[in-house]
């Protein structure tokens, strides 16, 4: 109470756009008043959203360049995620194509050890790829609904302060309604650290800050740091994870850790510049036909 923040902004010129127009896929009609949300790639971190207008087009612009997940979705319909790489000044064009007939889960998310119910915990859902699908908030009464969801395996997670997150993963059918409770245990670990440039020790704002349950590709949580590049990630269960430290124009910093109940960690990354690339492209070897969606995976040699 009575605060007085100073809150300092850097803004970056010639930013990006996404624009298009959201159809049914059974009859090619626009679809009006369907959600457009761009979140960082890899987590839920939003930084762009609209609503299609009765022509079922849609325009979000100001949006600095990098990789994102432009979701989107509309009632009675399958939500769809597209992955995009922005360039300063780049217009990207999506019309996306939704079906209708979609899965819905529902449920109540509690405390573990009073039963209580938790209002205002989060709900979010990722594909099997790890890709930001939807999310809400529980009401009053500790119950949510989510539809607007695709057919196939599905990561749902919960969260609220001062509890640690849960992770389940379900599949879903179309047209499904799948209950999913929660028991939140409070007591939780916490992340906090610096990423750095490696040579010059400046720090790193805007750095991605990602939380995976070792052995998934699902990041339970994520941050950017601040302009001093410092972050804070709450909310953690015990457990081993795999925390990754990324930014543009540098590689990223790899980091496997356990935590215990109520655990305060601090984790710094040192981020080297002008990393190495890999690239090329995937084909069937009897036809020569390019392969869509093949996973690419690059370890340690060894590991």
């Amino acid at each position: 109470p009575g605060e007085e923040r100073v809150l300092d902004a850097a803004l970056q010129a010639n930013p990006a756009t996404i624009q298009g127009q959201v159809t049914d896929a059974q009859t090619g009609t626009p679809i009006a008043g369907a959600g457009v949300v761009t979140v960082v790639q890899g987590s839920g971190i939003i930084v762009a959203s609209t609503q299609t207008d009765q022509n079922g087009s849609y325009l979000l612009t100001g949006i600095a360049p990098g990789s994102y997940n432009v979701v989107i979705s509309a009632e009675n319909f399958t939500s769809q995620t597209v992955s995009v790489n922005l360039t300063a000044g780049e217009t990207e064009i999506i019309n996306p194509v939704l079906t209708p007939n979609p899965a819905t889960i529902n449920g109540t998310v509690r405390d573990a050890i009073t039963g209580t119910a938790l209002s205002n915990a989060l709900i979010q859902v990722f594909n099997g790829q790890g890709s930001f699908l939807a999310s809400t908030l529980t009401d009053v009464n500790g119950q949510y609904t989510l539809s607007g969801l695709p057919e196939g395996t599905l990561s749902v997670q919960a969260s609220a302060p001062n509890f640690a997150s849960e992770l389940t993963v379900i599949t879903v059918t179309p047209a499904e309604t799948e209950t999913v409770d929660f028991a939140l245990e409070p007591n939780p670990a916490s992340l906090t650290g610096s990423v750095t440039d490696a040579q010059t020790g400046a720090p790193l704002p805007g750095a991605l800050v990602q939380v995976f349950i070792a052995g998934t590709n699902v990041s339970v949580k994520s941050t950017l740091t601040d302009p001093n590049g410092l972050y804070v990630i709450n909310g953690l269960a015990e457990g081993e994870y795999r925390v990754v430290m990324s930014t543009d124009n540098y590689a990223s910093s790899i980091f496997r850790i356990v935590l215990g109940p109520g655990e305060e960690r601090v984790l710094n990354a040192e981020l080297l510049a002008n990393p190495a690339t890999i690239q090329g492209q995937v084909t069937d070897a009897q036809t020569g036909a390019p392969i869509a969606g093949a996973g690419v995976v690059t370890v340690v040699q060894g590991s």
